[in-house]
């Protein structure tokens, strides 16, 4: 573990972009330092602990150190806005966006703070999807948006977004909807109850921050992979750790890697799973993950599910 001394007038996320390469890294620093939050103002010379080994890009920190840039963006521009409602989420836009769009449903109050000089926006949400859209007064280096506030969301509608989601608590989504944008999924493993997700036509290098939810659907079309890795290592996860998981209808458009069949078994009894397709057969054919329901997968119109286990 290193020691990071902060520069003038740097905030956390100046830290992660100088450590790590990319503001993804702030999550990195949020586990490291517990008394860390997205809302700490940094002092010159604070110390936090980072990970050498965690580096996102290491090119950017490579060619920062190089050309001896820090990055300090510790000013806003923008003027302080008081509230007392619980800071729930943070969203990082590209300063030159001239606008952004909010399209959800749920219940309680929002409070958005917009990240420009216009004044906090309280909002009743709505049972139905609605999209709350605003349009920048000003000009500014980083751009983000604070959502604050005792509210729940039924659906989350990400199309509008490009750019990062950062909950800074657990946030209740029960259904994510991301089509044809550029929006990083990294904070979505602190979002709790989902049951839906639905991702189409945007690029994915990492599935890690969905791994965990026990979803009822996952559709997955047209998404430019980094590699067949991605899709392959969510399903060996998912087949290695059930955990009471809800049963699932997942819906692909591309092959996972392998065969359809048991895969080998080590000196315990335990399966060595090593192929995507490998992952479904263990799910479709062991009774424990299919009790309260079947799974099923939809690969491209061929349906493999736990009652017909045979390629249908």
């Amino acid at each position: 573990m290193q020691i990071y001394k902060v520069k003038n007038n740097q905030n956390i996320f100046d830290v992660a972009l100088n450590i790590y390469g990319s503001i993804e890294g702030v999550f990195n620093l949020l586990a490291n330092n517990p008394e860390l939050s997205f809302s700490s103002i940094l002092k010159e010379d604070d110390e936090l602990y980072w990970d050498e080994g965690s580096a996102i890009y290491d090119h950017i920190v490579n060619t920062m150190k190089a050309e001896h840039i820090i990055p300090v963006n510790g000013e806003r521009h923008v003027y302080f806005k008081e509230t007392s409602a619980t800071l729930r989420c943070v969203i990082c836009v590209s300063p030159d966006s001239p606008s952004i769009t909010l399209l959800v449903s749920g219940d309680g109050s929002m409070v958005v703070d917009w990240g420009d000089n216009s004044d906090l926006e309280n909002i009743l949400l709505e049972p139905t999807d609605k999209a709350y859209t605003h349009f920048f007064d000003n000009v500014v280096e980083k751009r983000e948006i604070r959502l604050y506030g005792d509210f729940n969301l039924k659906t989350w509608n990400m199309s509008t977004i490009n750019g990062l989601i950062m909950p800074t608590t657990p946030l209740v989504v029960d259904e994510i909807i991301s089509e044809k944008n550029n929006i990083s999924l990294q904070g979505l493993f602190l979002f709790k109850g989902t049951y839906l997700v639905k991702l189409s036509n945007m690029s994915i290098s990492s599935l890690l921050s969905i791994q965990d939810m026990s979803l009822e659907v996952l559709e997955l079309k047209n998404i430019d992979y980094y590699n067949q890795s991605v899709i392959n290592d969510y399903l060996i996860y998912i087949a290695t750790h059930n955990n009471q998981r809800r049963n699932c209808k997942v819906i692909l458009d591309i092959q996972p890697s392998g065969e359809y069949k048991e895969p080998i078994r080590d000196d315990g009894g335990n399966y060595i799973i090593t192929t995507g397709m490998e992952a479904i057969y263990v799910i479709t054919h062991e009774p424990a993950w299919n009790e309260s329901g079947s799974w099923l997968f939809n690969i491209n119109g061929t349906i493999y599910q736990y009652e017909n286990s045979d390629i249908a």
